[in-house]
């Protein structure tokens, strides 16, 4: 799992600025006023919380404000109990918790001493296992390619995608990628994966995710979102 420890080296690798004093504080910030972006995923390996706040914007919809930094005397985030780390990458500020064990829903409280404390319930979307195709199993793209996976998660999609390595040229484009009923099974029909002429066989990447919304809290400022991912990957190979 990639290191999100506050200043971390592999941060810096990845652009961060390092942690900043100049980052804008929540202290005179009115709840209502505060933006909540956030993400909890699953992928497998442990589970990644990461929220971010900003600044309330009146403009046109989609757009970000500024990102805050929570005010460190007054305000306090945890996620099931656990306090959160702030994070500072890429000109952002990021709270982050991360959790060695999966959990089927996660509380995030945000308690402030000068203004309205918030709170929220993700529920995570069920978690399951890809059974098919086998890892290192091989799949000629010219044959229907058999998914499976279990549990289901009836009446909802999951989305379906086969990627070829960064910079490869075995697969065309960018591969594949559809939404499908989450019914435990799919037939990727044959052909549907394309070679790229330069490499006949190559190991790709099968990913299934799950995604769900939580409700967010009406307390804060509009133009939030808090999502929930439940991703698993399988590697097999493809062949001609």
């Amino acid at each position: 799992m990639l290191d999100l420890r506050p200043c971390s080296v592999a941060l810096l690798a990845l652009g961060a600025s390092g942690c900043s004093d100049t980052t804008p504080r929540s202290c005179d910030l009115n709840t209502s006023s505060l933006v909540m972006r956030g993400t909890v995923s699953d992928f497998n390996n442990g589970v990644e919380v990461e929220i971010e706040f900003e600044t309330e914007v009146e403009t046109e919809p989609g757009t970000s404000g500024t990102t805050l930094e929570l005010c460190p005397d007054s305000d306090q985030l945890e996620v099931n109990g656990v306090e959160a780390e702030p994070v500072q990458a890429l000109g952002h500020l990021y709270y982050v918790v991360e959790f060695a064990e999966p959990e089927a829903s996660y509380e995030i409280s945000l308690e402030r001493k000068d203004h309205e404390s918030v709170s929220m319930i993700v529920e995570m979307p069920p978690s399951f296992e890809i059974t098919a195709p086998a890892v290192g199993a091989e799949s000629s793209r010219g044959e229907p390619l058999a998914v499976e996976w279990t549990p289901s998660w009836p009446e909802q999609l999951v989305e379906l995608k086969i990627s070829d390595k960064i910079g490869s040229s075995c697969i065309e484009g960018l591969g594949v990628e559809v939404e499908v009923d989450d019914t435990g099974s799919y037939d990727l029909a044959a052909n549907t994966l394309v070679g790229g002429g330069a490499v006949s066989n190559c190991e790709v990447s099968l990913s299934l995710t799950r995604l769900a919304e939580a409700d967010y809290p009406a307390a804060l400022a509009e133009g939030g979102k808090v999502s929930a991912v439940v991703k698993r990957r399988r590697p097999f190979t493809s062949v001609e």
